[in-house]
């Protein structure tokens, strides 16, 4: 089955709602969603749940090719670490942040690591809800 780009990437959708009977039409491809009390995204989500358990359940999903991911940028950055390289993952809205991943740019991190490095030894532990280039 080849499935239905729902959202291309790099642009912003309008909403689920207007397209959820493209997103039910994606019938072997992992539909995710980070629970937010939001009943039409539990309905067409194929897994429901934190970032980390989300990423890994999408990424191990038999036959997906593409991976819808209804969350924030950071969780979708996640998914396509975990996702294996056939995965592609979609995202309805590439600029939906989240204010704790938001808190520090990567050059703000670098300085911190760079400090750090001019003391005793540290080991700095990046959190799940950061950007990627944060954890890489």
């Amino acid at each position: 089955m080849s499935a239905i780009f729902l959202y291309p990437v790099g642009k912003k959708c309008d909403g689920w709602h207007s397209d959820a009977d493209l997103c039910r039409g994606l019938q072997h491809h992992p539909r995710v969603h980070r629970h937010f009390g939001v009943k039409l995204h539990d309905e067409l989500a194929d897994f429901v749940g934190d970032s980390y358990g989300l990423s890994k359940s999408a990424a191990s999903f038999e036959g997906g090719k593409y991976i819808v991911f209804a969350g924030v940028r950071f969780m979708a950055e996640s998914a396509r670490i975990l996702a294996r390289p056939e995965q592609e993952v979609l995202h309805p809205d590439p600029e939906a942040g989240c204010p704790m991943a938001d808190m520090a740019s990567l050059p703000q991190v670098n300085a911190a690591w760079d400090f750090l490095k001019s003391g005793p030894s540290t080991t700095p532990i990046t959190y799940m809800n950061s950007t990627a280039d944060i954890k890489a």
